[in-house]
């Protein structure tokens, strides 16, 4: 038996998506018209048909983010759009709110449990599967001793983790500190990033002991884990970053998805969940689009060396050291000295840190480079102090060829069988997804060979011999197809114009199209229908900040779960990461974690540390 693997990829649009899977993508995450966890990214459900039917072509499955906290008021909006979501060919839901549970899910389409339901144990994963979920994506915080537990005791479940993109600080689903300081909801769509301000930490004392985006975390690249990955039980992985720019998609995809196949080629008991063959026109490389650094700690079960606390933006690649900087008429000359392998290129970008610890860009216009030396001419004034470390932040050549129309191209193999018989002539375009479909039309026929010959006149219908009906029949109208054989069957003479067999080839081309367009990859065979009775909830109480409407409230009280209201003491964040212990002196090595204190701006908040199992509680203080 062989084991799917799934390569998941995230889209603001249908040009990003597109991009994804020519370049590899198994599967799309995809917000709809609404209620997706990242209210900039959504989509008409014209968009969202038009996707469905190209990816469909490859086996493709597509995902659409249904993962935020519902009001009342929105229970029906959010029914009307799983109904139009299975009209227009979507594959998958990903559900936080427990609402969505109880509503009419029609045939075709999976449920998947969201990272927002904070699935961090194997009770919850057992849960979700009980209610009928076929995939879990997990927190992005667990390691991979973790994972294999849970699938160990859950093996019946699709197992979906992150390995690319932003991580988040705060534990996943219960994460209030952006809805406490300006009302914009994370579990609504609305994060304003809080983690990524500039912060102070400050110990018992009041004193500061230390300052920058102290919560902004680096991001996450599991690249080079993939065979552990494997092993623990994961099938889908998941690239971050529904807002992000079709580069970085592209990039992304293009390495995840040439990683996978070579993982495959090695162990033939796994395959890709979706079909086509890809070729790439650039090399990817992670480390040229946006990141704040890489790390996989978390894998490792560490919370080490996990911030990226100087600043939350795209510093780039180290690539040289300032030698000198000058004047040079109205603009600058900055000579340095580069790392090997660095090419540099008219229009390239660069950043470094200021003697004020600032992030600070400037443009080449102009590269002069002889070797590992290089001079750079700006239009521009420039104040940089010989030392100083330079990255690139854009490489113009890398965004070239990656944006090029080429650059990525995917193509499905079809095979094609002309048939005669009975004085008819049919063409089957199949693929290998086992789809097929046929158009045929009615021969004139010769008597004689003679007759034959005498036919065969301007004008006049033709003998068409094998090579010229292979010929023909090679050529494909999409460039998404590749025609891989022509079989043809039968030896009478077949007279007919050359336009005829072309118009008979292009009907049955059209046919095998609204096959393949129609297509749903694994799709649930029946309408979702919940257990009767509900599985346990696995925790006794359930924080009312996580419940906006009556049905979630039933539903909980159903499972068995009370909903706790918060005090005047609110825990906004638990974090898998201590800075108490990063940036003064965890309680394992003798220094003690009470008293430390927090200022994002003009707001304070209370730190607590929860030590038996590495956790860092923010939580609301006097004057926050």
């Amino acid at each position: 038996m062989q084991h799917s693997l799934e390569l998941l990829a995230p889209a603001r649009d249908l040009q990003t998506a597109r991009a994804a899977i020519a370049a590899g993508a198994d599967a799309i995450f995809i917000g709809g018209p609404s209620f997706g966890a990242r209210a900039a990214a959504a989509n008409s459900l014209e968009d969202l048909q038009s996707l469905c039917a190209y990816a469909h072509r490859f086996g493709v499955r597509i995902h659409l983010t249904l993962n935020t906290l519902l009001y009342d008021a929105e229970i029906n909006a959010a029914q009307e759009l799983i109904h139009a979501a299975a009209q227009v060919g979507i594959d998958a839901i990903i559900v936080q709110d427990p609402a969505v549970f109880t509503l009419d899910v029609p045939a075709g389409i999976e449920l998947h449990a969201s990272t927002q339901c904070n699935i961090d144990n194997v009770d919850k994963l057992k849960f979700y599967r009980d209610l009928g979920c076929a995939q879990a994506v997990l927190p992005r915080e667990l390691s991979l001793e973790e994972m294999a537990a849970f699938h160990q005791a859950c093996p019946d479940i699709r197992l979906e983790a992150f390995v690319a993109g932003a991580l988040c600080v705060g534990q996943s689903g219960i994460c209030y500190i952006s809805e406490f300081i300006n009302g914009r909801s994370a579990n609504r769509g609305a994060c304003a990033q809080i983690c990524r301000l500039p912060m102070q930490l400050l110990d018992p004392n009041g004193r500061v002991i230390k300052e920058g985006h102290l919560l902004s975390l680096k991001d996450n690249l599991a690249l080079y884990d993939l065979p552990e990955l494997i092993a623990a039980g994961i099938s889908s992985f998941k690239i971050e970053g529904r807002l992000k720019d079709t580069i970085y998609v592209k990039n992304q995809c293009a390495a995840f998805s040439q990683a996978l196949d070579s993982y495959i080629a090695q162990h033939p008991a796994y395959v890709r969940s979706s079909h086509g063959r890809c070729c790439y026109n650039f090399v990817p490389a992670p480390g040229k689009t946006f990141n704040r650094g890489f790390t996989a700690a978390y894998l490792q079960g560490s919370n080490d060396n996990l911030y990226a606390d100087k600043s939350p933006k795209f510093v780039g690649e180290p690539c040289a050291v300032c030698l000198q900087c000058f004047p040079r008429g109205r603009g600058s000359e900055l000579r340095v000295k580069l790392q090997p392998e660095i090419e540099l290129h008219n229009g390239d970008a660069f950043t470094f840190f200021d003697q004020n610890g600032e992030l600070t860009g400037f443009r080449a216009n102009e590269v002069q480079q002889q070797g590992l030396n290089a001079r750079l001419l700006l239009h521009s004034r420039l104040m940089i102090q010989p030392g100083c470390a330079i990255a690139r932040n854009l490489d113009i050549e890398f965004e070239r060829s990656t944006l090029a129309k080429d650059s990525a191209k995917r193509q499905l193999s079809l095979c094609i069988s002309v048939s005669f018989y009975h004085e008819r002539c049919e063409i089957t375009y199949a693929d290998e997804l086992g789809r097929q479909a046929s158009a045929s039309l009615k021969l004139t026929m010769p008597k004689t060979v003679q007759a034959a010959t005498d036919l065969n006149m301007p004008g006049s219908a033709k003998a068409l011999t094998k090579r010229v009906i292979a010929e023909k029949c090679a050529r494909c109208p999409d460039p998404d197809f590749l025609i891989e054989q022509v079989e043809i069957i039968g030896e009478e003479l077949a007279f007919l114009p050359v336009s005829a067999l072309n118009e008979l080839r292009r009907k049955a081309f059209n046919a095998y199209l609204v096959k393949a367009q129609a297509y749903r990859p694994n799709g649930q065979s029946k309408a979702f229908a919940l257990p009767d009775p509900l599985p346990l909830f696995p925790e006794t109480e359930v924080d009312s900040r996580l419940v906006l409407n009556q049905k979630s409230r039933d539903f909980y009280l159903r499972c068995g779960a009370q909903i706790k209201s918060t005090g005047s003491e609110q825990v906004l964040m638990v974090c898998r990461n201590c800075l108490i212990k990063n940036y003064a002196l965890c309680s394992k090595d003798g220094g003690k974690v009470s008293g430390f204190k927090l200022r994002i701006g003009k707001r304070l908040f209370a730190l607590r540390c929860r030590c038996s199992d590495c956790r860092m509680l923010v939580l609301t203080a006097k004057g926050s």
